[in-house]
């Protein structure tokens, strides 16, 4: 999916790479745009905390975290939406929720339901699951947005008096 804000910005969910991309004008000099292609949020970084180490290119790797740009998560990030403040709604497939960006870069989980994703023998995080290694809960319940579940959302839309309408795969 994309959409776009504003005159010169074009967003895309980047589903294979679990990445939400930012197509702008690198200059625009008034003879035409330069495009400039570049991640927005989704591990952009290399996915750590530390602010130096995440200027380095990080692989694509599903998952899920809230956060900032570099250290955020996606898993298949499928339809998006921006309003007009500049909020990204998107619909998060693999992970089973509905997400929120600002404009800033920093991704909340608006709705669905998360769980704890587990723990190795010695009541560990698993391996490569960061903390507080989490993960959404697939199902098909209405409810508040903390409880609501959804079955691989596949997109989103903006509908009448500020509502969010989700298309998934419940029956």
């Amino acid at each position: 999916g994309s959409a776009t804000f504003g005159k010169l910005v074009l967003f895309v969910a980047d589903t294979s790479n679990h990445r939400i991309r930012r197509i702008d004008c690198l200059e625009d000099d008034g003879s035409g745009c330069t495009p400039r292609v570049s991640c927005f949020t989704g591990r952009c970084g290399n996915g750590t905390v530390s602010y130096v180490a995440t200027r380095h290119a990080a692989p694509p790797e599903p998952g899920y975290a809230d956060g900032f740009g570099d250290v955020a998560r996606f898993d298949s990030p499928g339809g998006l939406e921006v309003d007009g403040d500049g909020t990204i709604f998107v619909a998060d497939t693999g992970n089973h929720l509905i997400r929120a960006v600002n404009a800033s870069g920093f991704t909340i989980t608006l709705a669905g339901t998360v769980q704890v994703r587990g723990t190795n023998e010695e009541g560990d995080p698993l391996e490569g699951c960061p903390p507080p290694c989490l993960e959404g809960v697939p199902g098909s319940r209405d409810g508040n947005l903390t409880t609501a579940q959804f079955s691989y959302p596949a997109d989103v839309a903006l509908g009448g008096n500020g509502s969010l309408v989700v298309v998934d795969a419940s029956k």
